[in-house]
């Protein structure tokens, strides 16, 4: 008797030289945790002019709702046909060829089909232009209404491995505490020795006022040093908090979990945590800001997935959930 999938998976396939790294993730998502996968593959308005995916929400121009090519998404319908039947018999799997902006295209599926994230490949090397910053893969990283695991041919992930390791990158606001519960609950449903660095980094300012100033003790009242240990305490105190249930049921199942908070600057300190925690995955809450545009996903995720060529799991704060659902699978 078959086992009733649990839960779906869309896979934002490219037909590129990241399908490979993509394919590779998904299948190992799926037999991990029983989900369907969902392969979509959108052919984009003037996809020959170049990788340009302008997020529905910020540019869509007239040709978008009028243009279609019966011959292109009859080749793709072919590709995909040869990708199903290339994946290991095991692995539910069904595949759609759709046609228009491939953000809202592939986001719109993932909500009809009740999906529980979204898997979709970057392309690390491809993105010295700044024209190239409005890829399908920030596009649904900064718009999707559910959980985006961004993967690439250097940053293919194993959920069998035996203690893997997840980074949470907590700024304690918000956006970050439904993150923190996703990277929790997928360390607990992983498993074999899952392991969490839960990392809280606040600005440089502290440290510089700490090497600048020499604390002065005021009969009564507390000291520099201590207001900076009570602050200290205050944000381990409320990193510890996010994660709700599941990081009780993380620590309480097995998973070594460390919390680390630190001072400095944002960029460099994320690096040092992971130097020696060599993360398979960073997770990221969606910090959707102006000023982080054209970047649109914010400058560490962003930096994180092509600089540093990692893989990201960016969660959208639970008021933009388009449902809470179990991850990453039900």
């Amino acid at each position: 008797m078959t086992t009733p999938a649990k839960g779906t998976a869309i896979v934002a396939v490219g037909f590129d030289d990241q399908t490979e790294a993509l394919l590779s993730t998904a299948v190992s998502l799926a037999r991990r945790f029983h989900s369907e996968l969902r392969l979509v593959h959108v052919v984009a308005p003037h996809e020959g002019l170049g990788a340009f995916d302008y997020t529905a929400s910020l540019y869509v121009s007239p040709l978008t709702a009028t243009w279609d090519d019966e011959g292109a998404k009859a080749e793709a319908g072919e590709k995909m046909q040869q990708l199903l039947a290339s994946l290991p018999k095991d692995i539910r799997a069904t595949g759609v060829v759709l046609s228009g902006p491939p953000t809202p295209c592939i986001a719109a599926e993932a909500i009809t089909r009740r999906a529980n994230l979204i898997v979709v490949a970057c392309s690390p090397d491809g993105y010295s232009a700044l024209t190239q910053g409005f890829s399908t893969s920030i596009g649904l990283m900064h718009e999707a209404q559910l959980p985006v695991l961004t993967v690439s041919k250097y940053a293919v992930l194993d959920f069998a491995k035996p203690g893997f390791r997840i980074l949470i990158a907590d700024d304690l606001q918000e956006a970050s505490h439904e993150a923190a519960r996703k990277g929790y609950e997928l360390a607990t449903r992983l498993g074999n020795a899952a392991k969490v660095r839960h990392v809280h980094v606040h600005g440089i300012l502290r440290a510089l006022i700490s090497e600048s100033l020499t604390p002065l003790q005021t009969t009564g009242k507390p000291t520099l040093e201590d207001q900076f240990d009570r602050d200290y305490e205050q944000r381990m105190a409320k990193l510890k908090s996010h994660g709700d249930a599941w990081r009780l049921q993380a620590e309480q199942s097995g998973t070594k979990v460390v919390y680390d908070v630190r001072t400095g600057n944002v960029q460099a300190e994320i690096a040092a945590a992971a130097a020696d925690f060599e993360p398979d995955l960073y997770v990221f809450g969606r910090h959707r800001l102006l000023r982080t545009r054209p970047f649109l996903i914010g400058r560490m995720p962003f930096r994180t997935m092509l600089a540093e060529k990692r893989a990201v799991l960016l969660v959208p704060p639970t008021n933009e959930l388009y449902q809470r659902m179990a991850f990453p699978a039900n």
